[in-house]
């Protein structure tokens, strides 16, 4: 019988792919705490700006690999984020209806 691997998650990944193309520490540091995760990252469009940074860091592999979804969280991820207590929130705010004031929509 085969064994499984372990799963990776998506900024485990983005970090070992930043270190092996010799990104800036900082890149990898920010990875590593989920600045570019779809689910923990504060951006509203983490992988857009992990495009942007891959660029202007001289990281054109990372930013193509960025662009094919290589980087996004898996489904277990975002099934994990669901049950988390921000993912409940979220969840129990679109069940509620609520409405954000005019001019934050």
């Amino acid at each position: 019988m085969k064994a499984k691997r372990p799963k990776q998650t998506a900024r485990a990944k983005l970090a070992a792919a930043l270190a092996s193309a010799s990104a800036p520490a900082e890149m990898i540091s920010k990875a590593v705490e989920g600045y570019d995760d779809d689910y923990l990252s504060p951006l509203a469009t983490p992988i857009y700006q992990l495009v942007l940074d891959a660029e202007a860091a001289g990281l054109p592999d990372i930013a193509a690999r960025a662009k094919a979804g290589i980087f996004d969280a898996q489904r277990w991820e975002a099934e994990a984020w669901a049950k988390s207590p921000e993912g409940r929130a979220a969840f129990w705010e679109l069940r509620q209806g609520i409405r954000l004031p005019r001019g934050e929509r």
